[in-house]
């Protein structure tokens, strides 16, 4: 590949290989040649490493109030992670994450927030590390909602015949949705 390795003259002859990738990663042997003798130095195994990259799917989440939320993270690269930690921003100043707050594992990295209310609001990020170094993910902003929507209805202050039929009145926000029994409406001809 011509640009890609570069030789280094004698007496001292080296290898450059120019933007290392993993594709590059491999056994290396220097061979030396003239008219008199051929010389090989010894095998090198060159690996690639780099800064792994972690990432939350989604930049803000709605988190019913006193429900347990779980905030994953998606992680890629090599070598593999050798920690994962979680910090909490409010108002700009990064909070230690704990007692409330369970950190997952490398194998299954993640956040737990147990019993999210009011105070749990902010942004979320999560570090992980390996020998390349330590990389942050985006943040994603958690939002406490009330999720004991009371039960919705329906007040018709005159009923006609074209209300005759079956109703179920419904209630959503960003906790979910709530729904009534089912009532079914006669007309009463006076």
């Amino acid at each position: 590949m011509p640009g890609k390795y570069l030789f280094g003259p004698l007496p001292y002859p080296s290898l450059t290989i120019i933007n290392f990738s993993s594709k590059d990663a491999c056994e290396y042997i220097c061979h030396v040649q003239n008219d008199i003798k051929d010389v090989s130095s010894n095998s090198v195994h060159l690996t690639c490493i780099e800064c792994l990259k972690i990432y939350i799917s989604t930049a803000s989440q709605y988190v019913a109030n006193g429900s347990d939320h779980i905030i994953n993270c998606n992680i890629s690269g090599t070598p593999t992670a050798s920690s994962l930690s979680c910090s909490k921003f409010n108002n700009s100043e990064e909070e230690e994450v704990i007692e409330k707050y369970s950190g997952g594992t490398l194998d299954n990295p993640a956040l737990v927030v147990i019993g999210f209310t009011v105070g749990d609001e902010g942004k979320y990020l999560c570090r992980v590390e390996n020998i390349a170094g330590i990389t942050e993910s985006n943040t994603v902003q958690l939002n406490c909602v009330d999720g004991n929507m009371s039960s919705p209805s329906l007040t018709y202050s005159e009923v006609r015949s074209e209300h005759e039929g079956m109703y179920i009145c419904c209630a959503a926000n960003e906790a979910g949705l709530v729904s009534s029994n089912e009532i079914m409406v006669h007309y009463k001809r006076k």
